[in-house]
């Protein structure tokens, strides 16, 4: 009973936390250049359930079925008779579907993604097979309706594990927290006039210096201080190729490349920096990232377009049916705990005085 008690307290837990990350992103709907987050979760792992002594279920063993769905870069492995077993922080975690692809060094690992929806080459789980660890190397490799593990036409493996005499399904903890991912699809570009608004038309980010070091933007609402240094509205200096952008004019115009001239004389460049590791940003405030680690970059292969400011990616309509679902879940929830609550009563209570 108290196991129950535990499971739907994460629920309740995560529901308060991705309530409060659904309302920061309404609270952004208007704030140029934001991208919503998204709070991710994850099951704790689930273990096999034993029955002890009475008759075991007909079901119990025989040949696994199972399905493959193949996408661009992962496969999709579902079954009917036994279960996937996946390595995790919590321990082996036993699935009936499975979502994986070959890692860097060679192993059959489970899929996590980055903002851009992109898989995150240097994570993901590794699967089990009945050997330990399934490790293809840099060949091709099928899996049959069997579950078994091909490669180059033999058997190295098998996916599924066929459970014990008495096993009688999973159980998990709940539910735990995973990350925060910012989602970084592009929104509208929205036409102002201003000359000192920028939008980036493609993946990127505006560099720009802070006190706490170099950091990244795609809010292009520009202004220029006293010194004439173009900054961010926070005050942050934007930066071109030489270092901070210092302007000789406030009348500037900005080709498609990012090239800065005034009065017919080219001043400066805006530093664009497209990160393939976008997974390694951290948002700082509304529209402000950080880098942790190592970059690495690619040539940025959009338009900058002066007069055009981006929009927030933030679907108002849909967080806020988002927000509605999640508080029902929330409900079911705490409706849940209040009859574990009668239930322990009773047994304190009431049962004792029998």
């Amino acid at each position: 009973m108290l196991r129950g008690l535990y499971s739907v307290s994460t629920v309740l837990e995560q529901n308060t936390r991705s309530i409060n990350v659904m309302s920061n992103n309404l609270a952004n709907v208007n704030t140029h250049g934001y991208k919503r987050d998204l709070a991710l979760y994850e099951e704790f792992s689930a273990k096999l359930l034993t029955k002890m002594g009475g008759n075991y279920p007909t079901t119990s063993g025989g040949n696994a079925t199972v399905s493959v769905k193949d996408t661009a870069e992962t496969k999709i492995a579902t079954t009917s008779n036994g279960y996937f077993r996946v390595e995790s922080d919590g321990g082996i975690s036993h699935n009936t579907s499975v979502e994986f692809r070959v890692g860097d060094d060679g192993f059959l690992r489970t899929v996590y993604r980055n903002g851009y929806q992109n898989i995150i080459k240097d994570a993901g789980q590794k699967v089990l097979g009945a050997n330990g660890p399934i490790q293809v190397g840099d060949q091709d490799f099928e899996v049959d309706e069997s579950g078994n593990v091909l490669v180059g036409g033999q058997v190295i493996d098998s996916l599924v594990y066929q459970a014990p005499k008495g096993v009688i399904g999973t159980l998990s903890g709940g539910i735990k927290f995973n990350r925060v991912v910012t989602d970084l699809e592009q929104s509208d570009l929205q036409r102002t006039e201003s000359t000192l608004d920028f939008g980036l038309n493609d993946k990127g980010f505006f560099k720009v210096q802070t006190p706490q070091g170099e950091m990244y933007t795609r809010n292009g609402q520009f202004k220029i201080n006293s010194n004439m240094e173009l900054v961010t509205d926070e005050g942050f200096n934007v930066i071109g190729i030489d270092g901070p952008i210092v302007l000789n004019d406030r009348d500037i115009s900005v080709n498609k490349f990012g090239e800065i001239a005034a009065g017919g004389e080219l001043i400066d460049k805006f530093k664009i920096v497209n990160p393939t590791n976008v997974e390694r940003l951290k948002k700082i405030g509304a529209s402000v990232y950080r880098f942790d680690g190592e970059m690495t970059e690619e040539p940025y292969g959009g338009e900058i377009l002066q007069g055009f400011l981006e929009g927030s990616n933030v679907d108002s309509l849909k967080e806020m049916i988002q927000i509605m679902e999640t508080y029902r879940s929330y409900e079911s929830a705490q409706r849940v705990v209040k009859s574990y609550d009668e239930t322990l009563d009773k047994a304190v209570n009431e049962v004792a005085r029998v």
